[in-house]
């Protein structure tokens, strides 16, 4: 995909629809764009950003800087590196695989800063423990 990532669904170009604007919503969105070498860009808005690699690696040029995102082969891989993005930043990605991008309009604004995979905490969900389970 080249240009920027998509609002609203294109055949092949977006597997989720969740934009604010796209279901009425105040406060929150997601989108899910599958991106190549090519890359895409993320306009300057009012939206603070999370960059979520679903599967692959990225490289994201923003705020006068390149962030690279260590990525993973999917989901079910174990944790990813994620960059929050500032409101107000324009981000150029670039890579091979799915990328979420979690958004919200943000007031005040805080420092673009890249998550690293090891800083992600991991939990450990539907191993029994529960009372009512077995």
């Amino acid at each position: 995909m080249n240009g920027s990532i998509p609002r609203h669904a294109g055949r092949g170009r977006l597997g989720i629809r969740g934009g604010r604007e796209d279901r009425g919503w105040k406060h929150a969105g997601i989108r899910v764009a599958n991106l190549d070498e090519r890359g895409a860009t993320l306009p300057a808005d009012e939206n603070e950003r999370l960059l979520v690699p679903l599967s692959g690696s990225f490289r994201v040029a923003h705020d006068d800087t390149v962030t690279v995102l260590e990525g993973r082969a999917s989901v079910f891989d174990g944790p990813t590196d994620v960059l929050y993005l500032r409101a107000g930043s324009r981000a150029f990605v670039r890579g091979p695989g799915r990328l979420a991008v979690a958004e919200a309009p943000a007031v005040p604004r805080f420092p673009s800063r890249r998550i690293a995979r090891d800083e992600v905490p991991v939990e450990l969900r539907g191993a029994g423990g529960h009372p009512a389970g077995p």
